[in-house]
């Protein structure tokens, strides 16, 4: 809204990490954006914390994180499962780039790229050679994949 009322057009949202996902959720919420650019967001809030238990410390799903769950849910006074970045991909009609470290443990690139399947309009889907989890470093190729959405 803030940028529509300065006669800006309609934006391209661009996060990262939790950012993307909040990209991906306002995208879905707005249905009024030029584009996303989603930099390694997550599926869906129960699986990344499903995914992070386990690869930080070493959890297992049954009987920690089932048990964890509710009461993160009831602490934090929302469902989980409202945090869905597949339902959103799939909502949004915008073009859409999707983005995965090559070398990310936190959101891999097969989790990523599930997204961009979802994604309902024009997509594109960029594994970065020997990237980890954020602060990219964006060249010539970056900059090519945008103009061609």
């Amino acid at each position: 809204k803030f940028v529509r009322e300065r006669g800006a057009g309609d934006p391209v949202l661009w996060g990262t990490s939790m950012g993307a996902v909040s990209a991906l959720l306002a995208a879905e919420k707005d249905g009024a954006v030029a584009g996303v650019i989603a930099d390694a967001p997550f599926d869906t809030y129960r699986n990344t914390i499903l995914h992070h238990a386990k690869l930080m410390y070493g959890l297992p799903e049954f009987p920690l994180i089932d048990m964890a769950c509710p009461m993160i849910e009831s602490r934090a006074n929302f469902p989980m499962d409202e945090v869905d970045c597949l339902r959103a991909a799939g909502n949004i009609r915008a073009p859409m780039l999707v983005l995965a470290g090559e070398l990310d443990e936190r959101m891999p690139a097969a989790m990523v790229h599930s997204i961009y399947e979802r994604a309902a309009g024009p997509k594109d889907f960029w594994i970065i050679p020997g990237e980890g989890h954020e602060n990219r470093k964006f060249g010539k190729e970056f900059r090519e994949r945008i103009q061609a959405q």
